[in-house]
C-alpha cells in the first residue's frame, strides 16, 4: 500500500467512526433536506435520466430522491456491480424486486442503460468543500464517471465533510456538493440555478 492509499485508509477509518454515530432518523431527515435542495437545481430539473444510489450507513437516505425522480417522470438508474472493478447503471422499476448485490446493496434486475445518465448523484465516505471526494475504496464511481459524461453532484452528510483529503489523478472532483445544511459549488462556475 503506497502512502496516499494509507492516508485514504486512515481517513476512511476516522470518518466511518463518525458515521457510525449517526442514527437512522438523522440520516432520513438529512436525506429529505438534501432532496429538497437537489430537486430545486436546474441540473436536476433538466435531467431526464438520473443515476442515483441506495444510501447505506453513513450516507444520506436517497429514497426521497428516488421517489421524487419517479414522480417527475425521470428514468431512475441504480448501480449494479458486475465485476470487482466495474459497475453499470440499470433502470429501476419500483414494481420489480431488487436483489442484494456483492456488498449487500440492493441492485435492480434487467439490462444496463445503454447510454450515459444526464445526472449522476455520487455517494462518498467524505468530501471537501472544494469537491475532492473520498469514496469507499474500490474506484467504481471514478471509473464510471470517467466513462460517462454528464452532470454530477456528490451527496454527503454535513457531519462527514472534511477540510482536506488525499487525492490521486484518478479521483474525479465533484463540481457540486450537497449536504443537509449547505451546498458547495467549486466546479460549477457559481451557485447552480
Amino acid at each position: 500500500m503506497n502512502s496516499i492509499q494509507a492516508e485514504k485508509a486512515a481517513h476512511r477509518k476516522r470518518i466511518r467512526e463518525l458515521a457510525a454515530r449517526i442514527g437512522e432518523e438523522e440520516r432520513a431527515s438529512a436525506g429529505r433536506r438534501i432532496a429538497e435542495t437537489a430537486v430545486g437545481l436546474a441540473l436536476w430539473q433538466r435531467a431526464k435520466t438520473v443515476f442515483l444510489f441506495c444510501g447505506m450507513a453513513g450516507e444520506p437516505d436517497t429514497s426521497f430522491l428516488i421517489r421524487e425522480a419517479l414522480r417527475a417522470g425521470k428514468t431512475v438508474l441504480l448501480p449494479r456491480c458486475v465485476s470487482a472493478d466495474r459497475m453499470e447503471a440499470v433502470p429501476y422499476d419500483p414494481d420489480r424486486p431488487m436483489k442484494k448485490g456483492a456488498f449487500g446493496i440492493p441492485e435492480p434486475a434487467g439490462d444496463a442503460f445503454p447510454g450515459s445518465p444526464d445526472l449522476t448523484l455520487v455517494p462518498c465516505v467524505s468530501v471537501t468543500p472544494d469537491g475532492n471526494r473520498l469514496g469507499h475504496g474500490r474506484g467504481y464511481y471514478d471509473r464510471f464517471l470517467a466513462e460517462h459524461p454528464g452532470d454530477r453532484i456528490c451527496l454527503c452528510l454535513d457531519a462527514l465533510i472534511s477540510d482536506s483529503l488525499p487525492v490521486t489523478p484518478e479521483d474525479i472532483p465533484m463540481p457540486v456538493v450537497i449536504t443537509e445544511k449547505r451546498i458547495f459549488t467549486p466546479g460549477a462556475g457559481g451557485p447552480p440555478r
